[in-house]
């Protein structure tokens, strides 16, 4: 191991290997996708939250369809997934519970930023603080959804309004 690594490591950078990716199946909603790893695998992306556009008793929420979409560009492209020693392995779903990378950037820190999903505290997460500022700034610039939707607390969480609500507010 060279110095360089040894180092990197002390300081708690981790390298990524470059064989490490794996490729984008099919994107389920903002913030879930599905890659190859030796067979379909569901990843639930970590410290995100994105409004609804498959739940099975929500409706499609403001701003879902734009999250996902975001995250479809990523289909059929390979990427890097991070776990997060803080946190747990998998969701109630049986989903992984990852970070993801695509040409060096964390995904779920950019959909946060760019206002296309919520900081989560659904699970632990040893970047809470860093979404949580990313949150903030979007909030304050109204970036995505944070200038588009109405955001409201669900069960301490906060979640933007259907999509039907909304085209029965611009008909009145």
């Amino acid at each position: 191991m060279t110095l360089k690594i040894k180092v990197l490591l002390l300081l708690g950078i981790f390298l990524i290997p470059a064989d490490n990716t794996f490729l984008v199946l099919a994107v389920n909603d903002g913030d879930t996708l599905v890659i190859d790893m030796n067979g379909p695998k569901t990843i639930r992306l970590l410290g995100v939250d994105t409004p609804e556009t498959h739940h099975p008793t929500k409706p499609v929420q403001c701003y879902g369809p734009q999250a996902s979409e975001y995250l479809k560009r990523l289909e059929g492209e390979r990427i890097s997934i991070v776990s997060d020693t803080t946190s747990y392995n998998k969701d109630q779903y049986n989903r992984l519970l990852r970070y993801i990378y695509f040409k060096g950037e964390n995904i779920n820190m950019k959909i946060v930023e760019q206002g296309y999903g919520f900081a989560s505290l659904a699970y632990p997460s040893k970047h809470v603080d860093e979404f949580k500022i990313l949150e903030s700034k979007a909030s304050r610039e109204n970036k995505g959804l944070w200038g588009k939707c109405t955001v409201e607390l669900n069960n301490g969480f906060p979640a933007t309004q259907a999509l039907s609500l909304l085209i029965l507010d611009e008909k009145t």
